[in-house]
């Protein structure tokens, strides 16, 4: 689906990370899978599992079906496995290159994530994004994770600047409504999950839901397939 190409004005870009600058879908799936079996779970089909991307783990494994008592040893396993499953995450071809041209033209940049700190530190891929970026937000600094807005408000209050000078930018109706609810623009990516492009919002700039297939999910301001096209949205 093609979009009409539209430029925006902002100071600071923050990305979600899975899902948006990492395909990291086949570690997210395999380890969680893998951690409720351990405990004789029957884990969700995969399509569910992946609808469950952005929220933070602790929620997720609850989301699952996990009883609360028992939750926080499963996400500790679900952890262990995607340190052994480490190699399946890789970014996005193209990823490092707009990285670098958004940071020479300007632009503050940031990663908010709902991984936990010791999980990303395990991903040689996402370490390998961190000097690309002028801050990291995971699931320890807030309080409060995606979808509430306090973990993209705590990057902005880093970076000095009003929620109004920035966009967040991911792949789920968790990053949307985070970015929303704190204030600034968003932009949903599709490029994880191209079917997203046909539930969006046709009219990338509108939030008339009334537009939209699915007007219970929160309308992004942009929609972008591709990582050309949030160049094109942020570049001139």
């Amino acid at each position: 689906m093609t979009y009409r190409v539209q430029k925006i004005s902002v100071q600071a870009v923050l990305f979600d990370l899975d899902g948006t600058l990492l395909d990291s879908s086949e570690q997210y799936s395999r380890a969680l899978t893998s951690a409720l079996k351990d405990f004789d779970f029957e884990p969700p089909p995969v399509r569910r599992i992946r609808q469950l991307m952005g929220l933070p783990g602790l929620d997720t494994v609850r989301a699952v079906g996990v009883p609360s008592d028992q939750a926080e040893e499963v996400w500790q396993r679900w952890a262990e496995w995607e340190g052994h499953l480490a190699d399946l995450v890789h970014p996005f071809p193209g990823v490092v290159p707009l990285l670098e041209r958004l940071r020479a033209a300007g632009y503050h940049l940031g990663i908010v994530t709902s991984r936990r700190k010791i999980n990303l530190d395990a991903i040689p891929a996402a370490v390998d994004l961190l000097p690309y970026v002028d801050l990291l937000v995971t699931r320890d600094d807030t309080t409060e994770g995606k979808p509430h807005p306090a973990p993209v408000l705590h990057a902005f209050q880093r970076l000095g600047l009003p929620p109004s000078q920035g966009v967040y930018v991911g792949d789920t109706a968790f990053d949307i409504e985070a970015g929303q609810r704190a204030g600034c623009l968003t932009v949903l990516t599709t490029w994880a999950c191209p079917e997203r492009s046909r539930r969006a919002c046709p009219e990338p700039g509108r939030r008339d839901s009334a537009d939209c297939d699915h007007p219970t999910e929160p309308v992004p301001d942009f929609v972008v397939a591709s990582l050309d096209e949030l160049a094109a949205l942020l570049l001139d």
